[in-house]
């Protein structure tokens, strides 16, 4: 083997095994996943319409593999030339071994941290994407429980003066985009399980979906809400199961195999926008995708009602709810819908196609407010301090003041803000040096 030969062979494999950090992302990955991450991102910019973000990863993505790969060259360059005092046969077997130990370490054990895959470590095979195995479970519509509607006892024990209960009105689940590319395998039934005081598993899990820990409140709750978003139901269901048309979609594929990047791509698209707009898959007007959401909002709604202590203990209090999330720019402005009882909109409200909040207030009025039934429902703003002030305007979107009127309206509808999540707290500024604002704060800007 010459010189030549030998710098050549060892550069291959070093592009092959050698993990390199990620910026950013905290990943440690060979020179190949950069690249082939970068190509899913050009495929995925020339199949659908890019973004801003998409040409941000691809750059990033074609920037460390150019890097990382004339790092790699010279250092081959290094040890070739240290070889070369080697016999050609002694140099020959030496390149053999050390890149045979390499492969051997990378098939065999899990050495790179890889970020956007479900499991945050992984092998050669799980860098290069090879195999079926990579890509998660994929889930239908649970079987439908009993029938939504039950009659209620009144409580044996009421208090006309109040007391004070606990509870969560910002609940997600494997419905939610965003949660299930994390991991997230809870459905509604198992986060309303859960908040009555089950056993709950979470991730990471392994390949025959054990979770990894366990967990448990100290006392259960006195009520919840499930709030998966509003936004990317009918997504989220279409690549997750393999009858739903669109399901071999290109951006389907990437989210079932790098679920991390995916949930990137597309909340660059969606949440991030002035204008959001849904992906090709949906179909003409996204309608594939919100006739799709229909399944998993019965999920949430029939999920709810099985969960409604109905007895005169009344022990468990449950609400159909949805969260509607717009960031336009980056500056959260969220809102949990919670409605009264088990009347609710036929859909709920998406900011793809509602980018306001005053939309989200004229289609609550709308669909459920201003109906002949009993249908009730609040919508309550969270995350406001990393708003960038657009939860809290004193003009509308056209730039007219707010009046009274508005003032008024708005009380009525959203008579309540959250202060507190599993996030952290967001009463004060997210880079507020008041000491009293030091507990549990949300600890980014953005």
């Amino acid at each position: 083997m010459t010189q030549r030969a030998t710098r050549l062979a060892l550069w291959i494999a070093a592009l092959l095994l050698v993990p390199l950090p990620m910026l950013q992302f905290g990943a440690q990955v060979p020179v190949a996943q950069y690249l082939l991450l970068a190509g899913v991102c050009a495929a995925v910019a020339a199949v659908e319409s890019s973004s801003g973000v998409l040409l941000l990863l691809l750059s990033l993505f074609l920037t460390h593999a150019l890097v990382y790969a004339l790092l790699l060259w010279f250092a081959a360059g290094l040890v070739a030339r240290l070889l070369a005092r080697l016999a050609p046969r002694a140099r020959t077997a030496a390149v053999a071994t050390a890149v045979l130990a390499g492969l051997g370490v990378a098939l065999l054990g899990e050495p790179y941290v890889t970020p956007f895959d479900r499991a945050p470590r992984g092998n050669l095979a799980t860098v290069l994407g090879v195999g079926r195995a990579a890509e998660g479970p994929t889930r239908k519509d649970e079987a439908p429980g009993p029938p939504a509607q039950r009659e209620a006892q009144a409580c044996a024990d009421r208090d006309p003066l109040r007391r004070p209960y606990f509870g969560d009105l910002h609940v997600h689940t494997a419905l939610s985009f965003d949660a299930a590319g994390q991991g997230t395998r809870a459905t509604p039934r198992d986060a309303y399980r859960f908040a009555q005081g089950a056993p709950l598993g979470i991730p990471p899990f392994d390949a025959s979906g054990r979770a990894g820990q366990t967990i448990r409140l100290r006392r259960p709750l006195d009520f919840a809400a499930v709030t998966d978003h509003a936004e990317l139901l009918g997504e989220t269901r279409i690549c997750d199961d393999p009858a739903q048309p669109g399901h071999g979609s290109l951006i389907c594929r990437v989210v079932r195999r790098w679920p991390r990047l995916g949930y990137v791509l597309v909340n660059a698209r969606v949440f991030s926008q002035l204008e959001p707009e849904r992906y090709g898959f949906c179909g003409e007007d996204g309608a594939g995708c919100r006739a799709a959401a229909a399944g998993p909002w019965r999920e949430i709604q029939d999920a709810a009602a099985e969960a409604q202590d109905t007895s005169d203990a009344c022990r468990f209090t449950s609400f159909v709810a949805y969260e509607w999330s717009g960031m336009p720019g980056g500056d959260n402005i969220h809102r949990n819908v919670i409605f009264r009882n088990a009347r609710a909109q036929e859909l709920p409200t998406s900011y793809i196609e509602t980018p306001t909040a005053e939309g989200l207030w004229d289609a609550l009025e709308r669909e459920c407010l201003s109906l002949q039934s009993d249908c009730d429902a609040l919508a309550i703003p969270h995350n406001s301090n990393v708003s960038g002030g657009l939860i809290w305007p004193t003009a509308h979107p056209d730039g007219t003041p707010i009046a009274r009127d508005d003032a008024v309206r708005r009380a009525s509808l959203e008579p309540l803000v959250e202060i507190t999540q599993h996030k952290g707290d967001s009463e004060c500024r997210a880079n507020e040096s008041d000491e009293l604002c030091g507990y549990e704060k949300l600890p980014w800007a953005r």
